[in-house]
């Protein structure tokens, strides 16, 4: 995530990375081991870095699983912040 975000550049607004704890409940394994978010502001310019960097970023894969890992673009269409005390 740190390389792929040092290709985004300004684009970045922010990344996380989830790990997978378990499924709906305690005693169910979680279907994702991670899962990683890449926050842009401009998705045509997120492709474009992307594009220009995919061997790096495919080969930089097999340092971290033997997985295929799944791609999803997606649009934040609200967030609501918690009211923890």
């Amino acid at each position: 995530m740190p390389m792929v975000a040092s290709y985004l550049g300004a684009n970045l607004l922010s990344y996380e990375i989830i790990k997978g704890v378990s499924g709906r409940t305690a005693a169910d394994q979680a279907p994702f081991m991670a899962i990683g978010s890449f926050h842009v502001k401009d998705i045509d310019a997120y492709h474009k870095a992307i594009a220009e960097h995919i061997n790096e970023i495919v080969a930089d894969f097999q340092n971290y699983t033997n997985v295929q890992p799944t791609v999803q673009i997606s649009k934040i269409q609200q967030v609501v912040a918690g009211k923890g005390k």
